[in-house]
């Protein structure tokens, strides 16, 4: 099934779901946008900020432009730090479809759950798949 730069949600998650590193410290909670009700963390939630594709004078080139947003949440600040370590070993610079590249990440407490969160934005070309 051809993929487009409007899927590339799901390789990007499906990588991270892949990664031991980072199923050690989180299972299987890896979300797209939306965290279901009663899941505990340390999680990761992602979000597709934009994709634009990439066109060339002769039309439509196959790569997309995709921007990224991670969201890596831990009870500790330590434990959400081993967070964003994980995803960052999981997530490539190069591949035959994809590669990624961290733009900037920032530290974040969340006062009203006592929560800690680092926030990573990647900027990654995607070849779209026939």
């Amino acid at each position: 099934m051809p993929t487009t730069g409007v899927d590339f949600e799901k390789d990007f998650l499906d990588t991270l779901l892949a990664d031991e590193g980072l199923r050690d410290i989180v299972g299987e909670k890896v979300f797209m946008m939306r965290v279901p009700n009663g899941i505990q963390l340390p999680i990761v939630v992602c979000w597709r900020i934009s994709g634009t594709p990439a066109n060339v004078l002769s039309g439509y080139s196959g790569l997309e432009h995709v921007m990224m947003q991670v969201d890596c949440l831990g009870r500790t600040y330590e434990e959400c730090k081993a967070v964003a370590k994980a995803v960052r070993k999981a997530v490539p610079s190069t591949g035959p479809v994809w590669g990624a590249h961290l733009l900037q990440d920032r530290d974040q407490y969340i006062k009203e759950t006592n929560h800690y969160r680092v926030i990573m934005e990647y900027t990654i070309w995607y070849l779209e798949q026939e």
